[in-house]
């Protein structure tokens, strides 16, 4: 079986093109997503079923150099490279400006470059606009957008958004300022809650070992405190617990503290200096500011000298605290290592916070520039395929459809599996849910908090 195909979705694109639909003819496609070798074959399915294509590699991770000698891509390709604290915005293989600032103001300097080099002028000659994206970038910009350009106003035909995060970014902006178009959430759909979340922390903790093991050192043996029991964080407790490590767990909401307790986790109802007794291996999987200053706090009067900070989801998300005191506090630091200066008694002391991989999620900063396997995201990319194909012939109304809680036509998540299942010759064994998998939807897509 050939590693640079996704089976699925070229079956599925196959059925779709068979009743051609003038697709090629009236819409772009703007994909946001990581720069990587499966996102690559997905656009060209999207080039292929929908013509025209806009790509933004948004830079999640730093510390890997993409090699692009050869890349030539037959539609419009942006991504870039981070010198220090400069990012350089490539064209296919041309600069074509420098960006300036943090991870934010770097994204929304690229997202104007690309609104007047590429989705005005598409939207000039005739075109619609569907948004596919991986962390609701388009919501924060399209109000002043329109204000701005009103040739946008009724010219994107819907988004789809595969990330928790981006979809509590979508509900929140679209609420406020009203839906403009239907948008299509998949982050917490019964494939992206049941299957990928497996292979995802499989992925974060090999990474995790290998992080480790540049800074000289081992995940065995280590205390780690895992923050979040969700989705992410009950996989990787079930994978911890098979290590040598002594797990703590903490969790900010009751009811899921609870389930953590009955699955004979060791539970701590608040992180204080105690859980800091020994060198301590930090895991975020909450998607949210997880690691508050008060942890930080903790860690200084505690007797450990070292801290290990690693992500497993939501770019920078779940250490936004830390970056922002450490920049503050203007911190010295030496490849991702901060020395952190601490008063005890009379006594100052410094101690060693290590920010893996710069706070971005793990499984995005393999040394090989990939994350998970083609064969893997072929189910999640089938899956925001056929939400897109929908949105362009339908008119559907203008609001969030939420995929796992109500059905988006044209999408069987249960079909999907079966036939990749017997595409890729695997067990098809429907992973157990988690016992709160409707809790966690509902909290999910309730949440006003951003």
């Amino acid at each position: 079986m050939e590693t640079g195909r996704m089976y699925l979705l070229e079956q599925e694109m196959q059925k779709l093109k068979e009743g051609h639909h003038g697709l090629k003819e009236s819409v772009t496609v703007f994909h946001i997503n990581h720069f990587m070798d499966n996102t690559l074959i997905f656009n060209e399915a999207l080039k292929e079923l929908f013509g025209e294509l806009v790509f933004w590699g948004v830079p999640y991770h730093t510390g890997i150099s993409i090699d692009c000698g050869g890349f030539a891509p037959d539609y419009a390709c942006y991504y870039g490279k981070w010198k220090q604290d400069d990012f350089f915005l490539y064209r296919e293989q041309r600069k074509i400006g420098i960006c300036k600032g943090d991870f934010q103001t770097v994204c929304s300097q690229i997202l104007e470059i690309i609104l007047q080099r590429e989705l005005l002028p598409a939207i000039g000659r005739g075109q619609r606009i569907l948004v596919l994206e991986d962390g609701g970038y388009v919501c924060q910009h399209l109000h002043q957008w329109i204000q701005r350009y009103p040739a946008l106003k009724g010219k994107i035909a819907g988004s789809v958004e595969q990330t928790t995060s981006g979809t509590r970014l979508d509900r929140y902006y679209y609420g406020t300022y009203g839906y403009e178009f239907p948008c299509v959430s998949v982050a917490r759909s019964d494939l992206k809650m049941d299957v990928e979340a497996l292979f995802i922390v499989n992925r974060i903790l090999r990474e995790l070992d290998r992080m480790l093991y540049e800074q000289n050192t081992f995940l065995e043996f280590h205390q780690v405190l895992l923050l979040g029991y969700g989705v992410l964080g009950r996989a990787a407790a079930k994978l911890l617990k098979n290590r040598k490590v002594r797990l703590l767990v903490y969790d900010t909401d009751p009811r899921i503290r609870k389930l953590a307790q009955e699955e004979n986790c060791c539970v701590v109802e608040c992180v204080d200096k105690l859980c800091f007794s020994v060198d301590t291996i930090v895991l975020g999987m909450t998607g949210e500011e997880a690691f508050t200053l008060e942890m930080l706090k903790a860690f200084g009067k505690s007797p450990a000298g070292r801290l290990y900070l690693a992500s497993g989801s939501s770019k920078q998300t779940e250490f936004q605290a830390f970056l922002r005191y450490v920049e503050q506090n203007k911190f010295e630091s030496r490849q991702g290592k901060f020395s952190y200066p601490m008063f005890s008694g009379e006594r100052k002391e410094t101690k060693q916070i290590y920010l893996l991989a710069d706070g971005m999620p793990l499984n995005f900063c393999s040394e090989t520039g990939g994350s998970l396997t083609v064969s893997m995201i072929d189910l999640i990319f089938t899956e925001m395929l056929l939400c897109g194909f929908w949105i362009c012939e339908s008119n559907g109304e203008k609001r969030m459809y939420l995929a796992g809680v109500e059905a988006i036509p044209g999408l069987d998540e249960k079909r999907l599996f079966q036939r990749w299942c017997t595409l890729y010759g695997l067990w098809d064994k429907y992973p157990e849910p988690h016992p709160e998998k409707d809790y966690l939807r509902r909290r999910t897509y309730d949440k006003r908090k951003f």
